[in-house]
């Protein structure tokens, strides 16, 4: 079992312990998030300032082409292509001496501006600046610093290509080209550099001496132009940074904003915070961004070393308050140790034991309170002693009265039950001829309406038979009216099988004699052949008498033709006699089928004219029982109707029967329940008696028990305690 002392010293350590976590975690959340606030505000802080760093540098070359650019414009308007080269020529070269950054300043001019100048350019070649002037050439029209500059009508960045590589490094250079208009917006040609990027290391050091981190530039195709790490220098956005990386980059260049993100690098292999910023010059799309990366890890130190800081602190003040509550409950613990151990007593039943203090604190108070308690259960036990035992000899005589009372009451109990048990057997015989009359009554009833519906399904048979009489006559006089109509089709089918049979007889005469016409054309087609032999013998003779045989020959050649017309006319008859001895042969057939079919139309009219009297007599039979059914239905309908009057009559006696059996039950039902309330209610007062007995002995138990019990405290002299008031039970 843990002390006192114990239990103070945990509640206190673990109160202190969670107020000191939740504390600890509260700060720890609430600085954590403002340090990570505040390194998001750094980080796009040092992004906004290294992009605006890039944006003054580039604003310089910006600058000097726009003075270009508007001195271009200046004179272009005056149309003097003499004057306009010599001052732009000028000024060119001045800009490249006094501009390290720039290696090459051009103008291009659009084909119709000036018919003899089309180029200007300066250029720094080997340390010396050489001017020209000369045709453009047609590679302009292709050059993204001239056909965007024409299309956006503003700042154009090209793509970044490699100036030097060496030692120090790769260098990159871009072209940095304006369009030239005219006062109505025409386009002219363009204003133009070529820009050495060469202080963007210098710059990217800078931040990196502020931020801590890595910053990265890249172009508008992802190049990468400079960066932290060297070897970064001339790969693209998309092999150092994740997709995300890329993804925000091209958000921030779409939308002039500064994006976030968390991701890995590649090349420190370390989680990063990044900041992405767009770079733009005077306000114009450039499409180039700026990237600074924070590593994670030197965001998170600060909290880190406030948490360590926090925890060592909350451990000493934990330490301090655990020896405080160790050095103040010593003075707490002794005090109560001394009371426990009086009460202990009390717990025993000893009555004697006091307190002697002289303390005027929470604990003298408490002694001198248990001091009052100790002699005020003392009075009031003596006292509850002395009731026990007159209340012991009361619990005897009461138990024996209750003893009597019960006795008296299961005599009572018995013949109300005896009562009960017989007004029981007098409703269970009113119940029994009660459901009987019942059933009676509904076997009549059911009788009743089954006479009934044996009443509706007479007259439903007898309506059903008188309607079979119609029909059957009906049917009989259709069978009649059949048998005229198929005799006369008997009689017209013989007629037609006769007339058939001449058609055929008359076909086959036709067909025969076809083939005799077939034979005569055959002959016709001989003397035709015969006829030809004849007029070529005659025309070779003719031929053989020279001028006297042409006459002859003449004639021999129509003789000839006549035959070979004769000849085809016999052929094309032969075709046709042929076609006509098929066709009526086939006629023949069909007309000798249509005989056959016509005998078997005869048969079956005689079936049906056979099966037509068999139905006819059927018909006349059934009139006959049919008749003879509805006259027997009649009878069975006066029949049916004079028993359901008497059921009728039966039952309305049977109703009056069981009115009578309900109220006589009814009143057996009241006498029986006013016994049983009476039962009921004796043997409540039995219940009430019983249990008045058995709280009668309880109570004398208790009062020997509680007797006993009080003859086991150790009380005052009863001297001293009659000498001494019972505190608080003067109340």
């Amino acid at each position: 079992m843990k002390s006192l002392r114990s239990r103070l010293l945990l509640t206190f350590l673990g109160i202190g312990a969670f107020l000191f976590a939740g504390t600890f975690l509260f700060v720890g959340l609430t600085v954590e998030d403002a340090l990570h606030t505040y390194a998001d505000q750094e980080a796009k802080m040092y992004a906004d300032q290294g992009a605006r760093i890039v944006e003054a540098e580039l604003e310089k070359s910006y600058v000097l082409l726009s003075q270009l650019r508007f001195l271009c414009e200046a004179l272009i308007s005056e149309d003097n292509a003499a004057f306009l080269g010599d001052r732009v020529e000028t000024l060119m070269v001045d800009m490249v001496k006094n501009h390290e950054d720039l290696s090459s300043v051009w103008t291009l001019f659009e084909p119709e501006v000036f018919d003899d100048i089309s180029a200007i350019s300066a250029d720094r070649v080997s340390g010396r600046i050489r001017s020209s002037r000369e045709s453009r050439g047609s590679e302009a029209d292709k050059a993204d610093y001239y056909q965007l500059a024409k299309k956006r009508g503003g700042l154009v960045l090209s793509e970044p290509k490699v100036a030097q590589a060496g030692g120090a490094g790769v260098v990159y250079m871009t072209k940095m080209s304006l369009p030239l208009l005219d006062s109505k917006g025409q386009f002219l040609g363009v204003v133009g550099c070529d820009l050495v990027l060469k202080g963007l290391g210098e710059m990217i050091d800078a931040i990196e001496n502020f931020s801590g981190g890595f910053t990265t530039i890249a172009s508008e195709s992802g190049l990468i132009v400079a960066d932290s790490f060297s070897e970064s220098v001339g790969r693209y956005l998309s092999d150092i940074h994740s997709a995300d990386t890329v993804s925000a980059a091209s958000r921030a260049v779409a939308e002039g904003t500064t994006e976030e993100t968390v991701t890995e690098h590649k090349v420190s292999k370390e989680q990063v915070r990044q900041m992405i910023s767009a770079i733009e010059i005077a306000g114009q799309y450039t499409g180039w961004t700026y990237i600074v990366s924070i590593p994670q890890s030197l965001i998170n130190a600060v909290p880190r070393r406030i948490a360590l800081v926090m925890l060592l602190m909350a451990c000493a003040a934990l330490f301090l308050l655990a020896f405080s509550v160790a050095a103040g409950s010593k003075h707490i613990v002794k005090p109560l140790k001394e009371v426990s151990s009086h009460f202990d007593l009390i717990a025993s039943g000893d009555f004697r034991s006091s307190i002697k203090t002289n303390r005027s604190d929470e604990f003298g108070k408490l002694a001198r309170d248990f001091n009052d308690l100790s002699s005020m259960l003392n009075c009031s036990f003596r006292k509850l002693r002395d009731i026990t035992v007159s209340m012991r000899g009361r619990a005897e005589a009461f138990s024996e009265d209750m003893k009597a009372a019960d006795e008296a009451f299961s005599l009572i109990g018995d013949a109300i039950t005896e009562v009960i048990m017989k007004g029981s057997d007098n409703t269970r015989g009113l119940n029994e001829v009660s459901s009987s009359v019942k059933i009676i009554s509904g076997r009549i009833r059911t009788l009743g309406e089954r006479l009934q519906d044996q009443s509706n399904a007479i007259l439903q048979s007898s309506s059903a038979i008188e309607e079979m009489l119609a029909n059957i006559e009906s049917v009989s006089n259709s069978v009649i009216t059949s048998s005229t109509h198929f005799d006369q089709l008997s009689e017209t089918s013989q007629v037609g099988e006769e007339q058939l049979a001449s058609v055929i007889a008359m076909i086959e005469g036709i067909n025969e004699r076809s083939e005799e016409l077939l034979e005569t054309n055959t002959l016709i087609s001989a003397i035709a052949g015969q006829t030809n032999l004849l007029s070529m013998n005659a025309a070779i003779e003719a031929a053989h008498a020279g001028e006297a045989g042409k006459g002859f020959a003449v004639v021999a050649d129509e003789i000839r033709k006549l035959a070979e017309d004769t000849a085809e006319q016999s052929r094309s008859t032969e075709q046709s006699l042929r076609e006509i001895v098929a066709a009526f042969q086939e006629i023949t057939g069909s007309a000798r089928q249509a005989g056959a079919n016509f005998s078997s139309i005869r048969e079956l009219i005689r079936t049906v004219v056979r099966i037509e009297a068999e139905i006819k007599s059927s018909m006349q039979e059934q009139d006959v029982s049919s008749k003879e059914i509805q006259i027997a239905l009649d009878g069975l309908k006066e029949s049916t109707t004079a028993i359901r009057e008497d059921a009728g009559e039966i039952a309305s006696g049977a109703e009056a029967i069981k009115h009578e059996i309900d109220t006589l039950e009814e009143n057996s039902r009241g006498i029986s329940d006013s016994i049983v309330r009476v039962h009921e209610s004796s043997q409540n007062l039995n219940s009430i008696v019983k249990g008045a007995g058995q709280s009668a002995e309880e109570n004398l138990r208790s009062a020997e028990g509680a007797h006993e019990a009080m003859e086991k405290f150790l009380f005052k002299e009863d001297e001293e305690a009659d000498d001494a008031p019972c505190i608080g039970m003067e109340k």
